[in-house]
C-alpha cells in the first residue's frame, strides 16, 4: 500500500513538472507562426479549391499523380470533419505532416476569408481555383442530392429533398444553395489580382477542351520542373474513385427559367465582380 502511495505521489511530481514544459510547447505549436517555423525551407505547398461539382476530384487525382513524380505528396489542408464547411486549418499541416515535404491539398470547397489569405501568404501556398458554370453545378448537384443530400451548402435530410417535387427542389438549390457559390466566387475572385499571381483559376469548362495543355499550366503553377510529358503519360493511366458524374457542358440549360433569373439575381448584387467564370 506504501509503495503504492510513493509511486502515486512521484507520478504527480513528474507530471506537475512536466505540466509547465508541456504548455509552453503547446502555446508555441498552437499558434500559426510557431508552425509556419517548422516547415523546411525547400517544401513547396500547393492548394486546390473548388466549387462542389466542378470535376475537382478529376483535377485532384490527376494532378497527384503528376506532382508525385516530382517527389510530392497529397494530404488534406483541414481536420476532415464530415459535411463541416471546410475551412484551411494549419494544425492540419502539422498533423498530416505536410511540413517536411512539397505538398498537394487535395480539393476543399473552402470560402474565401481575410484569415484564409494570411495562411496563403504566411506559408506562401499557390492556390489552384477550380469553378464551372454554375447551373451546370446545380443540375449535378441535384444529382448527388438524390443519393445523399448532406453537404456543407444547405442543411437538408433525404426524407425533406425526397418529399420535393421537381420545381421546389430547382427552387431549393436556386434559393438555398446557389448563395454559397456566389459568396464563394465574391471572395475569391479579386485574390487573383491581389495575391501576386499565387492564384490561378481554371474552368471545368476550358479543361475538358484542352487536358494535356490546362494540366500542364496547373502541374508547372505549382512545380515548374513538371513536364508536358509527364502529364501526357498521367492522363493516359486510369483514374480510380472518382464520383464518375456526368462530365458535360450545358446540363443546367435543364433548369427552369424562374430559377435561373433566381440565381442572375444574386450575381446581380455585386456589379463590380466579373462571373463569367460562372456563365452569369
Amino acid at each position: 500500500m506504501l509503495k503504492k502511495k510513493l509511486k502515486s505521489m512521484a507520478i504527480c511530481g513528474l507530471v506537475g513538472t512536466t505540466r509547465p514544459l508541456l504548455r509552453r510547447l503547446a502555446s508555441r505549436l498552437v499558434t500559426d507562426s510557431g508552425i509556419q517555423r517548422l516547415r523546411k525551407p525547400d517544401a513547396k505547398m500547393a492548394w486546390q479549391v473548388a466549387l462542389p461539382k466542378s470535376g475537382s476530384t478529376w483535377v485532384h487525382k490527376t494532378l497527384s499523380k503528376c506532382l508525385a513524380q516530382r517527389g510530392w505528396k497529397t494530404s488534406r489542408f483541414f481536420p476532415y470533419t464530415e459535411y463541416r464547411e471546410q475551412l484551411l486549418d494549419p494544425r492540419s499541416l502539422l498533423l498530416e505532416d505536410c511540413l517536411g515535404q512539397s505538398t498537394f491539398g487535395m480539393q476543399q470547397h473552402c470560402p474565401f476569408s481575410g484569415y484564409t489569405h494570411k495562411i496563403i501568404e504566411q506559408f506562401d501556398i499557390r492556390v489552384i481555383l477550380q469553378v464551372r458554370n454554375i447551373f451546370d453545378c446545380l443540375v449535378s448537384l441535384s444529382d448527388h442530392y438524390d443519393k445523399s443530400p448532406k453537404t456543407p451548402m444547405a442543411v437538408l435530410t433525404s426524407k425533406q429533398w425526397g418529399a420535393l417535387d421537381p420545381r421546389q427542389r430547382e427552387l431549393f438549390l436556386a434559393d438555398i444553395v446557389a448563395p454559397w457559390y456566389i459568396r464563394f466566387w465574391v471572395g475569391w475572385a479579386p485574390m487573383m489580382k491581389n495575391a501576386d499571381g499565387r492564384v490561378k483559376m481554371v474552368t471545368y469548362e476550358r479543361l475538358l477542351a484542352d487536358p494535356p495543355g490546362v494540366y500542364t499550366e496547373l502541374a508547372q503553377h505549382c512545380d515548374p520542373s513538371v513536364t508536358r510529358e509527364t502529364v501526357e503519360d498521367c492522363l493516359q493511366e486510369p483514374i480510380e474513385n472518382t464520383r464518375k458524374n456526368k462530365g458535360v457542358v450545358g446540363r443546367g440549360e435543364a433548369m427552369s427559367e424562374v430559377a435561373r433569373e433566381r440565381v442572375r439575381t444574386l450575381a446581380s448584387y455585386y456589379p463590380d465582380i466579373d462571373f463569367s467564370p460562372l456563365g452569369l
